[in-house]
């Protein structure tokens, strides 16, 4: 670039000269300037091919043609980025008001793009001219990310970013005008199809393969005792809801149940009707009144009337009803009045994906989860559907057992195998995912969609918090490799394994992605150094270790997750150039992270698991504005110097919303550096050493953190004098305390926290024989764990505990037993005994028959767990 702007110095020069414009007098040595005679026409003429030239220089950007843009939510990001872009006209660093008139430029034709699409129809045709619309804006977004995202971390001189980011504002303004002239010259179709739009919604899962296999196999065990229910239990009316992942066989389960003899003779009546996703309620009514009454004149009646005519007819017999494919709880209430008030022993069977469905619609019985097949039944179905009744071959008895343990359990797997197996023309099934096009403005909200994914039975759930949020999960396997290949597809994320048997092609030649996650057990990511400048996300597993400089390969990475990697004694500089940086995860074996880390003014979420025990942390990082999360796995420190405490003053950790895990001393010290984050919503900490007053030891008042409402605390010293009596948040919602060795009868602030739900009481956080809890203690408490405690007995009187729902007890072996008062607790749904004297686990026991056979709360569990002593010599026992 330098050589071409050098080069036409040169050119100017003759073409000056020779065409007479100007004269210039090159004077050498320590002459001051260049003298020159001109002529204001000249000067115009001269600046005209100087502009037409570097036009013609600038023209040589960066090709984008390699580079792969996602195509999944579109719009989605057309509107994140536009956020970005009012963020950055925000900022007040130097490399991007230099910027800003350009990106106020590219801000407004964007916006222009965004206000159009806004307008239209939410569904459209794939195929038609608007989706072409959106998907050209789409890409012009996602080119100017790239472009001024490079000139923030390039250096490249001013007037070359200028001319680079000016270049994309042009072809935005091409989309723009294609757009403009496309919308006025169909302005009347697209309006009609706007109001008018029929296209239909592709109809769930079940519905398309609900024939595929009439003639059940399997399953036959969940049958008997869904047939139980039915035929069985009380008088009044009860819902079976089967509820399970998309394709597991649960449409064709009901109906089995429903066809059977035994059930069809046990009933008056009987009726069906398929909900799917969209649906007519009109239509739901007249497809039951049909089935119940025969062919009838009822399609002049307005729906409350044929909500009456089918109510009035079924309070008179015993009927079956079977709905099908519930999507949403507004379909249950839609229909759910028209069995109300039955007492003779009436059933509704209802097969949904969604748990939240089926429990909505519970009367009695428990919604049952439909489980996978097993090897035998997938075999079992895949020679059914192969063969037909026939005889399966001997020599294929063994690849197709393999075929069928390869389907993963899942009856629609077995089936789409089987149909390419039999060479049947192709299925497509549809409905598998829903795009979502809502944008995702924190983790709440994730976590909400992680969650109905979870409702879906397309996702698995592992592993619950406390407070039964999702702790850890799984994908199946089958739908693990379909969305790799689709994510692969839509240019969303690409996913290499390399292990260490895989052949010596380890990285195919590939366009530069935006999301790229690496999982190898090899060293060799030297290929990947060709195609990283547009990678926005790069993930790495299972490999040993990283060279620091591949990172420069990287310059525009917003996400980087190197959890797993260990980088080295030394935190690598090549980091700090990461200016885009969003998220960032590790394992160093560092003792401190350098105070260059603030350059990363965009990062969010900072993860560092130390291996060297204590990790200190710079000053700067306190003046990082843009931090939500900072996460040491085991302690994290900072030095209590002067400017430590200048940093405090200066802090800008407003945005700071969970911290774990600082190592604080006791006193005004750790309360200083927790009001530099007043925003904290997760904090987990520890605390050393002793700071005294009188007879007390000080414990930081934490009350002024107003947003707080997880908090760890752990004490990592005995001081020989008492701590001062705590002082929490009233906010607080989950409280662990381990450590503190306090006396039970100063817990009160503790007990008395008005919003507390969650308690973990570990390794003598409260130290004596006995615990007294009196009436209005812990009022919305939902789970409580004791947990290497020395109490001895423990006394609850009758008005505490009020919400209680789940006590855990680990290793508290001095514990006598457990309080009667939860014996008749009526929110009590488990007790966990782990480790403990086995009087408290006879006491358990004895709950829960009182709660079985007084209660009637059938639902209540306990698990034991017994001690090794008491596993080991049985015979020892009372």
């Amino acid at each position: 670039m330098y050589r071409e702007v050098k080069d036409l110095m040169e050119r100017v020069l003759i073409v000056a000269y020779e065409k007479k414009y100007v004269i210039f007098f090159s004077v050498s040595g320590d002459s001051r300037a260049w003298f020159h005679m001109l002529y204001l026409s000249d000067v115009r003429k001269v600046l005209n091919f100087v502009e037409a030239e570097v036009k013609t220089i600038c023209s040589k950007f960066p090709t984008m043609i390699r580079l792969c843009f996602p195509k999944t939510n579109g719009l989605g990001f057309l509107n994140c980025f536009l956020g970005k872009l009012e963020e950055l006209l925000q900022s007040k660093l130097d490399l991007v008001t230099q910027l800003k008139p350009q990106i106020v430029s590219v801000k407004e034709e964007l916006l222009c793009l965004s206000l159009f699409f806004d307008h239209l129809a939410e569904n459209y045709d794939e195929q038609d001219e608007v989706h072409d619309h959106i998907t050209n804006a789409t890409e012009m977004a996602y080119k100017a990310e790239y472009v001024i995202d490079s000139c923030l971390a390039g250096s490249s001189p001013q007037w070359y970013k200028v001319q680079w980011i000016t270049e994309i504002v042009e072809n935005i303004k091409l989309v723009n005008k294609d757009v403009s002239e496309n919308c006025k010259r169909k302005k009347i179709d697209m309006n009609q199809a706007a109001k008018g739009s029929t296209n239909p919604v592709p109809p769930s899962l079940p519905a398309i393969t609900a024939g595929a296999n009439e003639e059940m196999v399997g399953f036959q065990d969940v049958m008997d005792k869904l047939k139980l229910q039915l035929l069985g239990g009380l008088d009044q009316l009860d819902v079976i809801s089967i509820y399970g992942m998309p394709g597991n066989g649960k449409t064709t389960l009901a109906k089995k149940i429903y066809n059977d003899t035994a059930v069809g003779s046990h009933f008056d009546v009987r009726a069906m009707c398929y909900v799917t996703q969209v649906y007519s309620r009109r239509e739901l009514l007249l497809d039951m009144l049909k089935d119940v009454l025969g062919p009838a004149e009822c399609t002049k009646k307005e729906d409350g009337e044929l909500a009456n005519e089918l109510r009035r007819f079924l309070l008179t017999k015993r009927f079956l009803i079977l709905i099908d494919d519930v999507w949403d709880t507004a379909a249950w209430d839609d229909l759910h009045l028209c069995f109300q008030g039955s007492q003779n022993r009436s059933r509704v069977i209802l097969t949904t994906r969604l748990y939240e469905v089926a429990d909505y619609a519970k009367c009695k019985s428990d919604p049952h989860h439909l489980r996978l097949f097993t090897d035998d039944e997938s075999w079992m179905l895949l020679k059914e559907e192969v063969f037909r009744g026939e005889r399966c071959p001997p020599e294929l008895g063994d690849v197709g057992l393999r075929i069928a343990k390869s389907c993963g359990g899942l009856p629609l797997s077995v089936v789409l195998v089987a149909g390419v197996l039999k060479e049947k023309k192709k299925k497509h099934i549809q409905g598998f995912l829903e795009e979502d096009s809502k944008k995702k403005g924190s983790e709440e909200a994730a976590q909400d969609y992680l969650q109905d994914l979870t409702r879906r039975n397309l996702v698995t759930d592992m592993k619950k918090r406390s407070n039964g949020k999702l702790k850890t999960c799984r994908v199946h396997d089958l739908l693990h490799q379909f969305c790799v290949e689709k994510a692969k597809q839509d240019k969303f994320l690409l996913w290499i394994h390399r292990d260490q048997c895989a052949d010596s092609i380890f990285y195919p030649e590939i366009p530069e992605e935006y999301r790229l996650s690496v999982y190898s057990k090899r060293d060799e990511l030297a290929q990947l150094l060709t195609s990283g400048s547009s990678t926005r996300s790069l993930l790495f597993n299972a490999i040993n270790n990283v060279d620091s400089s591949i990172f420069s390969y990287f310059k525009l990475v917003k996400v980087l997750d190197m959890e797993s990697i260990y980088i080295g004694d030394t935190f690598p500089s090549e980091i700090i150039s990461l200016i885009h940086l969003r998220y960032f995860a590790a394992r160093t074996g560092a003792d401190s992270i350098p105070s260059s880390v603030a350059n990363l003014w965009n990062l969010e979420t900072f993860i560092v698991k130390g291996l060297r025990g204590e990790l200190k942390l710079p000053h700067s990082l306190l003046k990082m504005f843009k931090l939500r999360h900072i996460h040491v796995n085991s302690r994290a420190s900072f030095s209590l110097d002067d400017d430590m405490f200048e940093s405090l003053d200066n802090s800008g950790l407003v945005n700071l919303e969970t911290f774990s895990t600082p190592c604080l001393s006791y006193g005004e010290d750790a309360e200083k550096i927790l009001r530099s984050m007043p925003n904290l919503r997760k904090l987990r900490c520890i605390f050393q050493g002793s700071s005294t007053t009188g007879n007390c030891v000080l414990f930081p008042r934490l009350d002024f953190l107003n947003q707080l409402e997880s908090l760890k605390l752990l004490s990592n010293s005995y001081p020989a004098k008492q701590p001062h009596e705590f002082n929490f948040p009233s906010k607080l919602r989950e409280l662990t305390l381990s450590n503190f060795r306090r006396p039970w009868n100063q817990n009160s602030a503790v007990s008395e926290l008005p919003n507390l739900e969650i308690l973990k009481l570990l390794f003598r956080a409260f130290d004596g024989n006995l615990w007294e809890v009196k009436d209005s203690d812990f009022p919305e408490l939902k789970y409580l764990k004791l947990d290497s405690l020395n109490i001895v007995q423990w006394s609850v009187s009758d008005e505490a505990f009020p919400q209680l729902e789940r006590l855990v007890l680990t290793k508290c072996k001095r514990l006598e037993k457990i309080p009667p008062h939860f014996e008749d607790a009526v929110s009590l749904k488990s007790i966990e005994v782990s480790w403990c004297n086995r009087s408290v686990d006879n006491s358990a026991q004895e709950i829960q028959e009182t709660q079985h056979e007084d209660m009637q709360n059938h639902a209540f569990t306990v698990t034991i767990q017994l001690s090794d002593w008491a596993t080991r010599y049985p015979r020892f026992l009372p």
